[in-house]
């Protein structure tokens, strides 16, 4: 899983146009992610322009366009796993039901 994890973090950080897209589509109940990296330092004012969308794909847009380092990357990847590994899974095997 870790290489898995280490490619992942990279197409977040470096904007990976399809993974991302993946992800805006398919991820779902954002808000837990973001409660989740609050607790790992996320910035109040991006949690709070997260939530302030009003749907799934634009929360998790929003919180992809404002992940930019490799530390905030990580922690995104973390916390998709906790929240949704099977999706996370799925993707990072380059498999798409």
């Amino acid at each position: 899983h870790r290489m898995s994890r280490t490619c992942g973090a990279l197409f977040i950080r470096t904007k990976n146009v399809s993974f991302n897209a993946h992800l805006v589509d398919r991820v779902t109940n954002v808000d837990s992610i973001v409660d989740e990296l609050r607790s790992k330092g996320i910035h109040r004012e991006l949690a709070a322009n997260v939530y302030a969308e009003k749907t799934e794909q634009a929360k998790m847009r929003r919180l992809l366009d404002n992940t930019k380092s490799s530390a905030m990357a990580d922690a995104l990847l973390t916390a998709l796993f906790a929240q949704q590994p099977l999706l996370m899974n799925e993707l990072l095997s380059g498999h798409r039901a």
